[in-house]
């Protein structure tokens, strides 16, 4: 098929604003973003060039011997570290002695349940106990009645309340229905 001059140049033409078409858009976050990716790999490839710099023989050892002094000042008097250990020792010591003591004492579980059973039953007869116990259950009864009552008042309350609410709808039925 053949085209003249006129069609060449206006198929060319479409297909550049084809091409154009088919690539995003640059906005100017896009562009700042490809500015700083290409300036931080040239100022990498700059620096690549250059050896890093290395301390020099006589800092390093100045280093090592400032640290050395300071280890050694900072270490605590030999007695405070004998106090130390003597005190981890003693804990243990402690402890040693405590769980022997326990296995050395008799542990009788009838005897510790008889005194428990004991205990429980000598609390009614102590009077002073009798009579808290006497107005502990007191309180508790005033305090179901109050509460029961108080919903029966709030039952009662919205009993009426109802009441009210069907009385209004039987009395004026034209004012809830919009007609008049």
């Amino acid at each position: 098929m053949e085209f003249d001059d006129t069609q060449k140049a206006e198929l060319e033409h479409n297909e550049r604003w084809l091409d154009a078409m088919m690539r995003p858009a640059e906005s100017e976050t896009t562009t700042a973003r490809a500015r700083e990716a290409v300036r931080v790999a040239l100022d990498e490839q700059w620096l690549g060039q250059y050896a890093a710099p290395l301390p020099s023989a006589a800092t390093v050892a100045r280093v090592k011997a400032l640290v050395r002094h300071e280890l050694t000042a900072s270490h605590p008097p030999a007695r405070y570290r004998i106090f130390g250990a003597l005190a981890a020792a003693a804990a243990i010591a402690i402890a040693v002695g405590i769980s022997r003591f326990a296995a050395w004492t008799p542990q009788e579980p009838a005897a510790i349940g008889d005194a428990f059973v004991s205990a429980w039953e000598a609390l009614p007869v102590d009077e002073d106990l009798a009579a808290v116990t006497i107005d502990l259950a007191w309180v508790a009864d005033e305090m179901e009645t109050q509460t029961s009552s108080l919903q029966l008042r709030d039952d009662e309350l919205k009993l009426e309340q109802l009441q009210d609410r069907i009385d209004r709808l039987f009395s004026e039925p034209a004012d809830l229905l919009g007609t008049s």
